[in-house]
């Protein structure tokens, strides 16, 4: 008999194996494509860079599959977020925007989760990243009629309404999200809330930008959010010690 892993433990050990095995997925499927000089190899150095944390390059990377190819649209696709995970706020809308005006529909594989990624869920991360919570919550709720299995957008449509002093319009989407262990912690306290609507914590929209910054879509909940800074070289090992 397997042995039964309990408590946070289990979770940390349960996404390292999940990010092991899409790490492979990923690599497997770009291996063919990375030295080209076309849209599917810059597409496939973009995942690559995104994989392992180097999203200005992954952005860029995005960016030159386009030019090679503008219908390429899973580089146009992906483009939007690889901005928001760089920090590239104002970017990251905008081709978040033209995208999801284009193909609001559009869905693609996270990287480093099972996630599907859509277009409309990408734009409301960058609408909450500028702050434009009303904006957010009609895209996060446009993503779930494409999507009804959209945990992440269930999610975050709840967090609105907690800051939104909604709690009750919160714990109605609660069941959205408690097999998402990316919202763990939320689905605990709404759990708690049952009893009490006086035990939700305090959310304010500062807060919840914060939190997003380091859960957006696809990033893996074991690895710390923080952009990569060392810079890559060519025949130069270095920025790996970096």
């Amino acid at each position: 008999m397997a042995q039964v892993r309990t408590g946070s433990s289990q979770g940390v050990v349960d996404h390292a194996e999940l990010l092991s095995r899409r790490t492979r997925e990923t690599l497997d499927q770009i291996e063919g494509s990375l030295s080209e000089h076309s849209a599917a190899g810059a597409l496939a150095r973009g995942k690559m860079f995104e994989l392992v944390g180097y999203f200005r390059e992954a952005a860029e990377s995005y960016s030159q599959a386009v030019s090679f190819d503008p219908g390429c649209e899973e580089a146009t696709a992906r483009l939007p977020l690889a901005h928001l995970k760089a920090g590239h706020i104002g970017k990251g809308l905008a081709t978040a925007m033209e995208f999801a005006a284009r193909k609001p529909s559009y869905e693609f594989q996270a990287l480093a989760t099972d996630e599907k990624v859509t277009a409309m869920t990408i734009l409301a991360d960058g609408l909450v990243l500028n702050n434009r919570l009303k904006d957010a919550h009609i895209a996060y709720e446009a993503a779930r009629q494409f999507n009804r299995n959209d945990s992440y957008a269930a999610a975050r449509i709840a967090q609105i309404h907690i800051i939104n002093g909604q709690p009750e319009e919160a714990l109605k989407l609660a069941k959205e999200f408690e097999g998402n262990s990316r919202f763990h912690e939320l689905t605990s306290v709404l759990g708690l809330a049952h009893t009490s609507a006086s035990l939700l914590p305090q959310l304010t929209p500062e807060s919840l930008i914060a939190r997003l910054a380091s859960e957006m879509p696809g990033r893996p909940l074991v690895v710390h959010a923080k952009v990569r800074v060392s810079k890559i070289v060519d025949g130069d090992d270095r920025w790996c010690q970096a």
